[in-house]
């Protein structure tokens, strides 16, 4: 009877191991953008910037940095220090479709895609390099598709926001 529960016991537990440890590969045939760290410049031309297009659709985008947020026109500040070599602020949209992503542009270029919702907080990692990041003012662009395709699909939702930064002490 022991050997018995034994060998139940050790047939289950192995069972359990080889389930666990199996390495499923999973294809997906669905065309979605990479995430903003994955992102290389053949990424960048893939996702083009929607020129030409206005504000659109009942979604609304704030960012949010330590002096404020960028609402009714305001435009909130971010410091750069000398030596910061990457820098967050955050950002807050609203209202968007949640069957679709969201793509997010900085100054025409886009950065990370996330996905629509009612509510959606996440930060921008902005690069200190000659192209993203030095003083001035960014405008923040956040653009849903119809199809969830940026190349062909129409513009459902265009929504910008502003911030500057300024060089630290």
């Amino acid at each position: 009877m022991k050997k018995g529960v034994f060998f139940l016991i050790l047939g289950i537990v192995s069972i359990f191991i080889v389930a666990c440890n199996t390495n499923q590969v999973v294809i997906k045939d669905e065309a979605k953008a990479p995430s903003g760290a994955e992102a290389t410049k053949k990424d960048e031309m893939k996702i083009p910037f929607p020129d030409g297009a206005s504000e659109t659709g009942d979604g609304k985008l704030t960012i949010q940095t330590a002096d404020g947020e960028a609402a009714d026109g305001d435009i909130p500040v971010l410091m750069l220090g000398e030596d910061d070599l990457t820098v967050q602020t955050g950002f807050t949209i609203e209202n968007f479709a949640d069957d679709k992503d969201v793509f997010i542009f900085v100054n025409k270029r886009w950065l990370q895609t996330e996905h629509g919702g009612k509510m959606f907080q996440g930060t921008l990692a902005l690069e200190k390099d000659p192209s993203m990041l030095k003083p001035g003012t960014y405008t923040v662009t956040a653009v849903q598709y119809e199809g969830n395709d940026p190349v062909h699909g129409k513009v459902i939702e265009f929504h910008q926001a502003k911030f500057a930064v300024k060089a630290g002490q």
